[in-house]
């Protein structure tokens, strides 16, 4: 809405009031806007994340089963790798053990 001359303070007082409400719900639907966008990236970016999470769990799952299977099938190196392996995984399981017990 214009402000004309021929109005009183007033209604150009209320006619300035009613601009202003405009523009900011105006700025208050772009920013809606722009968060609704950054919350669909978000999620995108969770559900990558979430992928590239359980790739990495499954690239390291794969790599210990290799080295399971190369300390079998190796030298006194892997063998001793291989026992260091089973002790640490050992460990692991009596804490848990533990913690399950306490």
């Amino acid at each position: 809405m214009e402000i004309h001359p021929d109005m009183s303070s007033t209604e150009k007082h209320i006619v300035s009031v009613q601009n202003q409400v405009h523009e900011l719900i105006d700025r208050y639907r772009h920013q809606m806007d722009e968060l609704e966008a950054q919350a669909e990236d978000l999620d995108n970016a969770h559900q990558a994340l979430g992928k590239q999470a359980e790739a990495l769990k499954e690239a390291t799952q794969a790599m210990e089963n290799m080295q399971l299977l190369m300390a079998f099938n190796g030298d006194v190196a892997a063998r001793q790798s291989l026992n260091k392996q089973l002790t640490v995984w050992m460990r692991e399981i009596n804490t848990c053990i533990a913690k399950l017990n306490a």
